[in-house]
């Protein structure tokens, strides 16, 4: 479909979609992608996931036009924590989520926090373009970048005791983030602008060992 996921600079997002997603393209029940534009990306996702039920959210109404059978579109910004849990959470739970909206660092860390919940067991929550974390536009006042709070998440995932770790380490949880995300997380998986966090699955025997 010429998805953004091709465009120039980021054609290894098609190779780590595939990486994650191919064993379970029949399997998949429902998508969730923040920013739809043109309905490129849903139209592309329908496709690699036959048997899903594909959710986008824009904050422009033009693209209620997109809408269709399959596809169902959703309006409003999705730093609006409100309108998450209204209009997009009770449509869950969601087997992936994919943040391609507007890359600002309250956007990409709200929808993280409000949306994480809703990931399936099992499911991936995977935040795209996590250049704009150097974009001092992108920036928002009082707010750690999503690179260092993702990094925080790696850093809880693997001494395995987040709120101890907290406390010896920061002044405080960088704006609840991490602690949203940790408790169920199974890992994380970085490439070049692009992170996928994996939900533990029903079928996660092994817990992860305790800090000692």
């Amino acid at each position: 479909h010429g998805a953004d996921k091709l465009r120039a600079g980021v054609s290894h997002y098609a190779e780590v979609y595939d990486e994650c997603f191919e064993s379970r393209r029949l399997t998949v029940k429902r998508v969730l992608e923040i920013g739809i534009r043109s309905s490129v990306s849903l139209r592309m996702w329908a496709e690699y996931f036959p048997e899903a039920e594909i959710h986008g959210i824009d904050c422009d109404p033009v693209c209620r036009q997109h809408a269709s059978e399959r596809i169902h579109v959703h309006i409003g910004l999705q730093e609006d924590a409100q309108f998450l849990r209204e209009a997009v959470i009770p449509r869950g739970p969601f087997d992936v989520i994919v943040d391609d909206g507007g890359h600002r660092m309250a956007q990409q860390q709200v929808s993280l926090v409000e949306l994480w919940p809703t990931v399936a067991p099992g499911g991936a929550y995977v935040v795209e373009d996590l250049h704009t974390s150097y974009f001092p536009d992108h920036a928002d006042q009082g707010r750690p970048t999503t690179v260092e709070s993702l990094s925080q998440i790696v850093e809880g995932l693997n001494f395995c005791a987040i709120k101890e770790f907290l406390s010896r380490n920061r002044t405080q949880p960088v704006h609840g983030t991490a602690g949203a995300v940790l408790d169920d997380l199974w890992s994380a998986k970085f490439s070049g602008w692009i992170c996928v966090l994996q939900k533990q699955s029903l079928a996660d025997i092994h817990p992860r060992p305790s800090a000692g």
